[in-house]
C-alpha cells in the first residue's frame, strides 16, 4: 500500500513493508527515509534518490527479521501474541485476504472447498488461493516477529502454521477443503472488523 503526497517541491511517500511503516520525504537533491514499527522510529537514512532510500529501509527490516530468526530463542507465540498480531494486520489486508478470512468466520472455521474459496475471492485458479494464504501467513509471522520451524512433511512452514486441509476421498465428488488452524481462527475471531 503506497500513498504519495506533493507539498511544493517536496514529495512524501508512505508504504507498508513486512508490518513496518516506511516514510520517505523526497526533495530535489535528497531523499530521507524512515522506518517505523508501531510508533517507534527504528531507522533513518538519507539518500540521493527515492529508490536507494527504499532499498536501504527494506534491507534494514529484512536484516532485523533475519537476526531475530537466527537468535534461536524463538518459542511458539501464544494466543495473546497472535491476537495482537492479527489486530496489527487489519489495515494491511487487501480485499482478497479479507474475503478469505471472512469466509472462515462465516462458516465458523468448518472445512471449505478450495473451489468455493476461489470463487468467493474472485480468483481464476486454486493456486492463487494458496498464494494468498502464503502471503497472509508471512504478514502474520512478520507481525509476530516469529519464524515458524520447518515442517517434517516438507510443507511450507508459513502455510503449515496458518491452514489445515483435507484431501478428498477416492470416491468423493468434493475437492480439497481448507480451514484455518484452530489457534489462528481463535485469534481471528477477536478481530471486530475486516
Amino acid at each position: 500500500m503506497i500513498k504519495q503526497h506533493n507539498e511544493s517541491s517536496k514529495s512524501t511517500l508512505k508504504e507498508h513493508y513486512r508490518n513496518h511503516l516506511l516514510h520517505y520525504v523526497e526533495s530535489e537533491d535528497l531523499c530521507v527515509g524512515e522506518v517505523f514499527k508501531d510508533s517507534e522510529r527504528l531507522a533513518y537514512c538519507e539518500s540521493l534518490d527515492l529508490e536507494s532510500a527504499r532499498q536501504y529501509c527494506r534491507q534494514i527490516i529484512d536484516d532485523r527479521f533475519c537476526e531475530q530468526s537466527q537468535s534461536g530463542n524463538q518459542k511458539a507465540p501464544n494466543l495473546d501474541a497472535m491476537i495482537t498480531a492479527m489486530r496489527a494486520l487489519q489495515n494491511q489486508l487487501d480485499k482478497p485476504c479479507q474475503l478469505l478470512l471472512s469466509s472462515h468466520l462465516k462458516n465458523n472455521n468448518k472445512l471449505i472447498e478450495i473451489d468455493e474459496l476461489k470463487t468467493c475471492v474472485g480468483f481464476h485458479s486454486t493456486t492463487e488461493v494458496f498464494l494468498k494464504y502464503a502471503e497472509l501467513a508471512r504478514l502474520f509471522c512478520d507481525a509476530l516477529e516469529y519464524l515458524p520451524p520447518p515442517q517434517a512433511s516438507g510443507q511450507d512452514p508459513f502455510i503449515g502454521m496458518m491452514i489445515q486441509y483435507q484431501e478428498p476421498g477416492i470416491n468423493s465428488t468434493s475437492g480439497l477443503s481448507i480451514s484455518l488452524k484452530p489457534v489462528i481462527f481463535e485469534a481471528l475471531s477477536h478481530i471486530t472488523t475486516l
